[in-house]
């Protein structure tokens, strides 16, 4: 016994402590009764009610009833009368960590009746609220205005005007010498793949919408 007295203290010690004594007491009307097992598990778990070392012991349909404590762990400053109403930062001067009791909930004599709910303090948060449980999206609409619409198109109109003249410049004079020595074939892919740009990006713009996805800006 004295080599178990030295050992630490832990909190859930006591509820073992009183689930003993209700397997105690349990046994104890089996002895006394010549009822089944099961007829007197139910009636003798139903009618214990004894203060134990975390209350008063009694069982409602199989489970413990009593007191529930609701406890928020908090880093406040402690005000005159020992309440803590002001949340800080542990790293700030006169914060400590301390707990709060927010809610009680107690039944009464009668173990029919619902646990009536007790409001002991309020729950305190750093800033304006809980934090926030997960990430908050914003959809943002981005329109072209008019006046960048027409200065895209009338640059494309420029470039596509220009590609144009230079393929049938190109197309004209394909058998000039200096034409043939600078890979007719090669400039006049590049000069319709810039034909095919200049129209599509008047195209992709026309009509101008009032909204446009990001990406398809971007890509424009």
């Amino acid at each position: 016994m004295k080599q178990f007295s030295k050992l630490e203290k832990d909190y859930f010690d006591a509820y073992v402590y009183d689930t003993i004594w209700s397997l105690a007491y349990l046994y104890q009307s089996h002895l006394l009764s010549n009822q089944s097992i099961i007829g007197i598990f139910k009636n003798v778990l139903e009618n214990i009610d004894f203060i134990g070392d975390t209350g008063r012991i009694r069982y409602l349909n199989g489970g413990r009833i009593g007191e529930v404590l609701v406890e928020q762990f908090v880093a406040c400053r402690m005000m005159k009368d020992k309440t803590c109403r002001i949340p800080c930062y542990e790293e700030e001067d006169d914060c400590h960590l301390t707990v709060v009791k927010i809610f009680l909930a107690k039944y009464l004599e009668s173990k029919d009746d619902s646990p009536i709910l007790y409001k002991l303090n309020p729950i305190m948060w750093h800033g304006n609220g809980p934090p926030r449980d997960r990430t908050n999206q914003t959809i943002q609409f981005e329109h072209i205005y008019l006046s960048v619409f027409i200065s895209i198109s009338i640059c494309s109109g420029i470039g596509l005007f220009i590609s144009c003249t230079f393929l049938a410049f190109n197309i004209h004079f394909r058998s000039h010498r200096y034409i043939r020595m600078s890979s007719p074939t090669l400039n006049n892919i590049i000069l319709g793949c810039c034909v095919l740009a200049y129209i599509n990006m008047i195209l992709t713009l026309w009509p101008p919408p009032p909204f446009i996805n990001v990406m398809d800006f971007i890509s424009v």
